[in-house]
């Protein structure tokens, strides 16, 4: 079940980051720009969501 839902969260991301690129292609940039800083908000969140703010910003990534 673990392996399921790591792949469905990939398939979302790597989803997300294709619409991204093709409204950047398309010429749609305030769509673009809107998915992208999501997109890196999430990553921040995953990256470093379960630490202390102090853990954040004193220390480097896991």
């Amino acid at each position: 079940m673990a392996l399921f839902a790591l792949a469905f969260t990939r398939l979302i991301i790597v989803s997300a980051v294709l619409l991204t690129l093709r409204f950047a292609i398309d010429g749609v940039y305030p769509f673009a720009a809107g998915l992208a800083l999501s997109l890196v908000a999430y990553a921040y969140l995953v990256w470093w969501g379960d630490r202390a703010i102090e853990d954040r910003v004193l220390s480097p990534p896991r």
